[in-house]
């Protein structure tokens, strides 16, 4: 466990494009080859770019927003409601979190590297690897 509580404060990186796009991707082009041959299937096209679009326009969004976490003992504080880490996964290169409010307010953080400075993506592994899931 940690003596005083850490800020750390990261934003969205571009590698979270990254996934949706390829599927994007993928599904438009399955979706003009089919539409070639069976003209309904336009519509699928049009879903999936407005899909897309979407996608693009929450990212973003999010890449604007500076997110502050804080590491405090059983869990970590996000804005003014404490959570406590109920599963972790620590990848190489991105930390996944679920988190659990007294309220019963679930949320899934990730935070990939890039995102955060080298020694504060460290402090949130060791501090998640303290914890007891």
């Amino acid at each position: 466990m940690i003596a005083t509580a850490q800020t750390i404060e990261w934003r969205v990186g571009r590698a979270r494009l990254l996934l949706p796009a390829a599927v994007h991707g993928v599904a438009l082009i399955a979706g003009i080859e089919i539409a070639l041959e069976w003209p309904a299937a336009w519509a699928f096209v049009a879903i999936v770019t407005v899909s897309a679009l979407a996608d693009a326009a929450r990212w973003n969004t999010e890449r604007r927003r500076s997110n502050v976490l804080v590491l405090i003992a059983g869990g970590v504080a996000i804005g003014a409601d404490a959570y406590r880490a109920v599963r972790a996964w620590l990848g190489p290169g991105c930390t996944a979190v679920w988190l659990k409010a007294t309220t019963g307010r679930t949320r899934l953080i990730y935070v990939v590297r890039g995102e955060v400075a080298h020694a504060d993506h460290a402090a949130l592994r060791r501090h998640l690897k303290a914890m007891e899931f």
